[in-house]
């Protein structure tokens, strides 16, 4: 998947937030990195979590909760066939005013080079206009009302991973891999029971930890329609079906690498790059004259191609990484890296 281009009018302290993704190779790839630059407080991680929450309610066959437009590429551009064929650009646009206000065009691929007004998308009458008149051909149009019900279909046209990890607070971005789930509370008026004062009227009201609001509405939906009250014991076999609920969701096209676990995936990315070039270069000569190589493409700036860059961008030295794998005795690796 290849972003192309990102509108969001108002979500604080976002506003009026325009983007069009460039599409230059970086490090010798096909693929490009984006950074965001800015201060603390000005948005920069609310961007990349409206982002993901964004495909993360396109897969529930939702909307976002948040006005939006976005553009991407999506497929492959595989061998034997047609660029036409392979690739799709998806354009999403959504105003805010419910599920009958959103619509998903699946669009021939539009060239990378080529000039496109994204802002004026909107304007134009997808749902109805035929081919003739669109500037782009048009294969699909997902949207719901009267007329239509294909929006369920969306999770077709969406990127098979949605990826996030964080050195920071993990948080906001648990909460944003997990959204609430609202319906039953709204609809039941849940209030959770007071806190009494005497011990056992106090038993009596006890929830099992991690309780929410969405598990005190299913309890509390259970006890109207049972007799008698159900128990504390069934509380806490609520809890573990909500538990195997979320299990059940953990499929989701959703991942979030908790900073500790982002440690080592590094760690494992960077292992794995180096035992590949230790079994390219199985003398100790072969593996003296790789160390040149990498120091000569340091020193005049040139490119070795793949993960190798990006090793050298952070100087992580084969020299040093081949110290730990052939020094370090196999109980140092179990103590320290996990």
């Amino acid at each position: 998947m290849r972003l192309r281009y990102l509108y969001i009018p108002d979500l604080p302290p976002l506003k009026d937030v325009i983007i069009t993704f460039g599409h230059e190779p970086v490090l010798g790839r096909e693929c490009t990195i984006h950074f965001i630059v800015g201060v603390n407080g000005t948005g920069k991680s609310r961007l990349l979590r409206a982002l993901t929450e964004v495909f993360l309610h396109l897969e529930q066959k939702d909307v976002p909760p948040f006005p939006v437009s976005i553009a991407y590429d999506l497929g492959r551009n595989l061998p034997g066939q047609e660029t036409s064929q392979s690739l799709s650009t998806i354009y999403y646009h959504y105003t805010g005013r419910g599920k009958a206000s959103a619509y998903m065009v699946v669009l021939n691929h539009i060239p990378l080079n080529e000039s496109v007004e994204w802002e004026n998308f909107h304007q134009l009458d997808w749902k109805k206009a035929d081919l003739v008149t669109l500037p782009y051909h048009k294969r699909r149009c997902l949207y719901d009302n009267t007329e239509s019900n294909t929006y369920s279909e969306v999770k077709s046209y969406l990127p098979k991973v949605v990826m996030a990890y964080t050195s920071g607070s993990p948080y906001e971005w648990e909460a944003t891999f997990t959204p609430p789930i609202r319906e039953l509370e709204e609809s039941l008026d849940v209030r959770f029971p007071s806190v009494e004062s005497q011990p056992e009227d106090r038993r009596l009201t006890e929830r099992p930890s991690k309780w929410n609001s969405h598990k005190e509405a299913k309890y509390q939906q259970q006890n109207q329609e049972d007799t008698p009250a159900v128990s504390i014991t069934a509380l806490r076999q609520l809890s573990s079906e909500e538990k195997l609920q979320q299990d059940d969701a953990s499929s989701s096209i959703g991942t979030f690498i908790e900073p500790q676990t982002l440690k080592l995936v590094v760690c494992a990315v960077a292992l794995s790059q180096v035992l590949e070039e230790f079994e390219k270069r199985p003398t100790e000569r072969d593996r003296e004259a790789f160390e040149q190589e990498i120091d000569k493409a340091l020193k005049n700036g040139q490119h070795m191609g793949g993960m190798r860059d990006i090793l050298n961008a952070v100087d992580w030295r084969y020299s040093s990484t081949k110290w730990w794998m052939h020094k370090a005795p196999p109980f140092a690796f179990a103590q320290h890296a996990f």
